[in-house]
């Protein structure tokens, strides 16, 4: 039996939804994703990097445009494309923006000793953390009420696991660095018996079902798999 007591390393993915957050209305509103590098903040001003993918040039204009007209940020500069960064989208740009630093809940997670553990993911208007943390279960858990009292905030907490099985952190680690795309793709072939034999599912049939092209659904599961057989 786990002794929620107990202080462990451990590793939790969650979603989240809080108020006054630009990025969370910008990908409500929008198909495109976002990926903060982190916020950085003087307690007056938050500064943070974005990647803004998307499946077009046109989304990601779109997008851009919609950041720099909301009422929640103050400065908006874009860094250019992303040839070298995450494989998320077939369109990637980076972005620098700033906006009033009472509007961000980073400060909220990092005082009570969580570290980022991958890229925090914005889509459908809510946010995908991964982190980490040294504590008891029990603190996790009242530190999550917490938040969630003083900021009015949604926290659904998905896994929370120990860091005991250096190889099976490792797998999981990666398959939560999956593009949304790919983890769609990939949950989605799994669920429909793609990798049964027989398969009881094709291709085609899976994109369709996703509605994308079955090129472009085959690119998203072919690059999911790579991330999750690539040793390191």
């Amino acid at each position: 039996m786990v002794d929620r007591a107990q202080p462990e390393l451990l590793s939790l993915s969650f979603e989240l939804w809080h108020p006054n957050c630009w990025a969370l209305q910008v990908t409500d509103s929008l198909d495109t994703e976002l990926f903060a590098y982190g916020t950085l903040t003087d307690g007056q001003v938050a500064r943070e990097r974005y990647v803004v993918s998307g499946e077009s040039e046109a989304a990601l204009n779109r997008t851009i445009e919609t950041i720099s007209e909301s009422s929640l940020t103050t400065t908006v500069a874009e860094l250019g494309a992303t040839p070298d960064g995450p494989a998320i989208g077939s369109h990637t740009r980076e972005i620098f923006v700033e906006f009033d630093a009472a509007n961000s809940i980073d400060s909220s997670f990092v005082t009570r000793g969580f570290v980022y553990d991958g890229l925090p993911k914005m889509i459908d208007g809510h946010e995908e953390w991964s982190v980490l943390v040294y504590a008891s279960r029990r603190e996790v858990f009242d530190a999550f009420d917490t938040i969630r009292e003083e900021r009015d905030a949604d926290i659904t907490l998905e896994r929370i696991t120990s860091v005991e099985s250096p190889t099976a952190h490792s797998v999981d680690k990666r398959e939560r660095h999956l593009s949304p795309r790919q983890q769609e793709a990939l949950a989605l072939a799994r669920e429909r018996g793609y990798y049964e034999w027989p398969r009881e599912v094709t291709a085609g049939e899976l994109a369709a079902e996703l509605g994308v092209a079955k090129t472009t659904f085959l690119e998203h599961l072919r690059r999911a798999e790579s991330k999750l057989l690539d040793p390191e």
